[in-house]
């Protein structure tokens, strides 16, 4: 790890037109990392005022909606430059992140705040291996509340978080991620909620490992298929995350406001953030306004995993979104059907469920032509779910424990066991001995067998 004492002259420039924007910033890539091996680099000597920031960013919307632009390059779509320039205004933010986090503080109206990162930051990798309880008896009589409530709310997700920090809350917040890549695009600016994180926290040194001779990473660790959290020997195997996996992190630090507030820092840090990071379906095949059965049933398995590793780490409040319904195409009407079966199974294992929407740049096409907040607000209109009470029969299911034949015992907890027949609750073949030996199937539904 490369040591780095410095600390930002209080007396230091802002970062403005001048000093940045308007020339240097223009002479490069929208990439971090010729950057990150300069640490001497000035743009990490400079200070950062969040109005400086929002005025370049909205000066582009506006020359892109005039057609006009501030380059000579008049081959470039002015939709390109734009959107390059949008980049590389992001990747400054990030810079200026990574300034905070190596310098351990950052200035607010000349005053230093000191950043007191948790040197503990723990990231546990969940793979098709992993078991997050082995199988026994039921090792609940009931639901652990009484109702669970879920709410539809048109705020920032970290936003959502910090407010159900101040009203007493173990929040788990769904990170929206990419499969193949820690951090999505961060690196080079783009705008998605994963890279969004990334700019606002010290996310990078849980999952992003080629950054770790830069900073202190975090510790990490991978779940066994006995359950146990062993220490993770080569973090190289992180990613590619399997199909039904998530890396989960605790002791994050949140420090900036969001991208409508110019990242301004913030006066007190957010700390022990806890972030689950999970990889929806990038462009699935859709049957017309649905995803295909392969993917609705897998879609659903991804879904059951975040609930059942929040209910493993004893979360009682969700912060979710629309998953996979922005750059990755999934429609958002059946992904929130998905979520409201999901959700049935696990009445009563959490308090409050949030879905933290903003439409952005990737709502309104042909997939979500309404956006991806107005269709998560009319599925869940009634708001408040009740458990039903563990019903002793074969194939029926109460939040992450599945009755086994006997009617006693429940299987393991596993992030995988076998693959999702594509057909679902439709198969013909759900009483075949070979294929139920093969292909995993959804549970049968409690509400019928009390019927």
């Amino acid at each position: 790890m490369v040591n780095y004492t410095g600390r930002p002259n209080p007396n230091a420039t802002d970062i403005d037109g001048h000093t940045w924007y308007d020339k240097d910033m223009l002479q490069c890539e929208s990439n971090i990392m010729p950057f990150i091996t300069q640490p001497d680099h000035k743009i990490f000597r400079l200070k950062w005022d969040a109005q400086i920031w929002l005025e370049q960013f909205k000066r582009i919307d506006t020359l892109e909606r005039q057609g006009s632009r501030t380059d000579h390059d008049e081959e470039k779509p002015v939709h390109t430059w734009a959107n390059e320039m949008r980049h590389r205004l992001r990747v400054t933010v990030m810079l200026n992140t990574f300034a905070a986090i190596r310098n351990r503080s950052y200035t607010i109206d000349d005053n230093e705040i000191q950043l007191n990162l948790n040197g503990k930051q723990k990231t546990v990798v969940y793979n098709h291996k992993s078991k997050l309880k082995l199988g026994g008896p039921m090792p609940i009589k009931r639901a652990l509340y009484e109702k669970t409530e879920v709410k539809v709310l048109n705020e920032d997700c970290l936003v959502v978080y910090e407010n159900l920090i101040s009203q007493g809350r173990k929040p788990l917040l769904l990170n929206m991620g990419n499969a193949t890549s820690p951090g999505g695009g961060y690196r080079k600016g783009d705008g998605a909620q994963e890279e969004n994180l990334f700019r606002r926290s010290d996310y990078f040194r849980s999952l992003d490992v080629g950054l770790d001779k830069f900073v202190q990473p975090s510790l990490r660790f991978y779940c066994t298929s006995t359950g146990r959290s062993e220490s993770l020997v080569d973090s190289s195997t992180m990613y590619s995350m399997d199909e039904y996996g998530a890396i989960y992190t605790s002791g994050l630090t949140v420090f900036r406001q969001p991208e409508t507030e110019g990242y301004e820092f913030m006066h007190q840090p957010l700390a022990n953030v806890c972030s689950l990071a999970m990889a929806a379906y990038r462009h699935p095949p859709l049957d017309e306004d649905m995803l295909s059965a392969k993917y609705a049933v897998g879609m659903r398995k991804k879904i059951e995993n975040i609930f059942a590793i929040a209910h493993h780490h004893e979360h009682d409040t969700l912060v979710l979104s629309a998953l996979g319904c922005g750059a990755f195409r999934n429609p958002p009407n059946h992904v929130a059907k998905i979520f409201r079966s999901v959700i049935e199974q696990y009445a009563g294992f959490f308090r409050l469920i949030v879905f933290a929407i903003i439409d952005d740049h990737n709502t309104g096409q042909n997939f979500n032509p309404k956006g991806n907040f107005l269709p998560f607000q009319r599925e869940f209109q009634q708001s408040i779910f009740e458990p039903i009470q563990p019903i002793h029969q074969a194939n029926t299911i109460c939040g992450p424990y599945r009755f086994l034949t006997d009617g006693s015992t429940v299987e393991n907890v596993s992030i995988f066991d076998l693959t999702p027949c594509k057909y679902g609750a439709k198969c013909r073949d759900l009483y075949e001995s070979a294929h139920v030996r093969q292909y995993s199937h959804p549970p049968l539904c409690t509400e019928a067998c009390v019927t």
